[in-house]
């Protein structure tokens, strides 16, 4: 069985939520863009930016930024 190949994109971050979401405009080549993409990056578990995490999840946005 072939292993799946994984493929790789250009990114430009547009803005940072916390400290593990944020939105991208992904190049996908031959002038293709798709714009406003939110992702999460993997195996990161920030605080999050509402509820009692809010103290520590302002330090760990502005870190990723």
């Amino acid at each position: 069985m072939k292993k799946p190949s994984l493929y790789y994109y250009r990114a430009i971050v547009v803005s940072v939520y916390d400290g593990d979401t944020c939105t991208v405009d992904i190049d996908l080549e031959l002038n293709i863009w798709t714009r406003g993409e939110k992702i999460r990056l993997i195996r990161i578990n920030a605080p999050e930016l509402r509820g009692r995490e809010r103290p520590r999840g302002f330090p760990s946005r502005d870190y990723l930024r």
